[in-house]
């Protein structure tokens, strides 16, 4: 057999001498061969890795820790792979008909290994299917505090009904994907199931790199009556590089159907500590009640770093459409505070809707009166749908009322804002910024040139310094605030 060859020119002396078929022939099967030998490693470590990995049965719809082996139920399969040293990742499935309810009224759901992954996978009970969980775990006790940890080295859970449950992630990088939370078994209500939850319902404190949700079948639905909550439905306080991505807040699973009486306490997700990198994209965000109700909410002391809020439909239905209660009774997105972070960004939302529950200066599309610098607010369609229809903010369409050290705001739609109350107001008002670019953006008007005026200025800037303001359409705003002056644009000292 000839032997393979070490450069070029020896390759090239055996192809002068006719040699050619002969190379090309072993070279062929050597790679052949190589690549036989890398698939077979590749196998063999699969084969490894699925062997040490175990796999547990629920078999029953008791919660009486019994079982046998790597059957049993629930709380039996939950508690082994807890304590399964063994590497990971242990999966916990659901046998031929065990879909519940599966009900407790006593102790908590702790999920975690300290050292392997768990998957908790309700897409194998009996009936799954895409983006219509079967399993149904109830709680049917008294309110306490992580009802549903997931924590260790992290958890991931799949497809699962929770009615009574307040998750809690602490530790890990934990992800859940296609859960109903506080729904009934359809879809389309709330549960019957008491969800007082106290302070809030989820609760972020520690971690990394958690993901909650993608679209279609890996969507999750938020839907809540509403007992107790004070602080917000989402509580953020740890957790860097957490992801949001394609839940349904406040509806039923289509998204165009709201939740009765969705109380949010004050947000639906909101920080209330430092979350750096986080992502809320691609959420149906809408439906909080009471006179706090707002979107994406922070009121607190926070980094907010590389915080990207971007996709969104925030006080309009799943199809970006003004519908009955859907609007958030305060604002739309409402960041308060000392918060703080670089970059911030804000684009491609659909925000209407919002602030005509509960009217006052934060009954915004969005509200910064933070430390942020470097933001990006882009692309976002506030006030208007997509279609140029009146989907107006009670108060203005952005209204930053502290100092931000960089100010992009970039081919923005926004009309119909501040015509509510009796209060009207603006597209935007930026009071103390610096180094705005305002470019591209249509204030008013849509770019056919609908008429979509906003209550009173179009642009208003307040002891601003170093802004530019190329290629914007102004025009057919009202005008109707009689102690403020009216114009395309307004420039009030700086």
């Amino acid at each position: 057999m000839k032997k393979m060859f070490t450069n070029l020119n020896e390759r090239s002396v055996q192809i002068m001498e006719g040699k050619e078929d002969d190379i090309v022939f072993h070279e062929h099967y050597a790679r052949i061969g190589f690549r036989k030998c890398f698939l077979l490693i590749l196998g063999l470590a699969f084969l490894t890795f699925e062997a040490n990995a175990t796999i547990y049965s629920v078999n029953a719809t008791t919660w009486t820790n019994t079982g046998v082996g790597v059957n049993g139920d629930l709380l039996y399969c939950i508690n082994q792979a807890n304590g399964d040293a063994s590497a990971g990742p242990h999966s916990i499935i659901f046998g031929a008909g065990i879909v519940g309810p599966i009900t407790t009224t006593t102790g908590p759901i702790t999920i975690g290994n300290a050292t392997q992954k768990i998957i908790l996978n309700g897409e194998t009970a009996t009936g799954w299917g895409c983006g219509s969980p079967k399993v149904i775990l109830t709680y049917g006790g008294p309110w306490a505090a992580n009802q549903f940890t997931l924590q260790g080295a992290g958890v991931i859970v799949r497809a699962l009904i929770l009615q009574g449950y307040s998750p809690r992630l602490t530790a890990g990088t934990n992800e859940i994907y296609g859960c109903w939370f506080n729904l009934n078994a359809a879809g389309t209500a709330a549960s019957a199931v008491a969800d007082c939850m106290g302070a809030t319902f989820m609760y972020i404190s520690g971690g990394s790199n958690h993901i909650i949700g993608l679209n279609d079948c890996n969507r999750n639905v938020f839907g809540m009556t509403g007992l107790a909550i004070f602080q917000g439905l989402v509580s953020i306080t740890g957790g860097n590089g957490t992801t949001f991505d394609g839940n349904y807040f406040g509806t039923d699973k289509t998204g165009l159907v709201k939740i009765s009486n969705f109380n949010a306490g004050t947000g639906i997700i909101k920080f209330d500590g430092t979350c750096t990198n986080a992502a809320i994209t691609n959420n149906v965000i809408s439906n909080a009640g009471g006179s706090t109700g707002r979107g994406i909410v922070s009121t607190s002391a926070a980094n907010l770093s590389g915080l990207n809020i971007s996709s969104n439909k925030i006080g309009l239905n799943a199809s970006g459409n003004v519908s009955a209660g859907f609007g958030n009774d305060n604002g739309g997105i409402v960041l308060l505070g000392a918060v703080t972070g670089s970059p911030i960004t804000i684009s491609n939302n659909d925000i209407g809707d919002n602030g005509a529950g509960s009217f006052d200066n934060n009954s915004c599309g969005i509200i910064l009166t933070t430390g942020f610098s470097n933001v990006t607010i882009s692309g976002n369609y506030i006030g208007v749908t997509r279609a140029f229809g009146n989907a107006g903010n009670a108060f203005a369409g952005i209204f930053v009322t502290t100092a931000i050290n960089t100010l992009n705001l970039t081919n923005n739609v926004i009309g119909f804002n501040g015509q509510c109350c009796g209060t009207k107001s603006h597209a935007w008002e930026l009071t103390s910024c610096s180094n705005v670019t305002a470019t591209g953006n249509y204030i008013g008007v849509s770019p056919g040139g609908a008429n979509l005026g906003n209550g009173n200025s179009g642009m208003v800037f307040s002891a601003c310094s170093n802004v530019s303001i190329t290629n914007n359409y102004i025009c057919k705003n009202n005008g109707k605030r009689p102690d403020i002056p009216n114009g395309g644009i307004v420039a009030a000292g700086g």
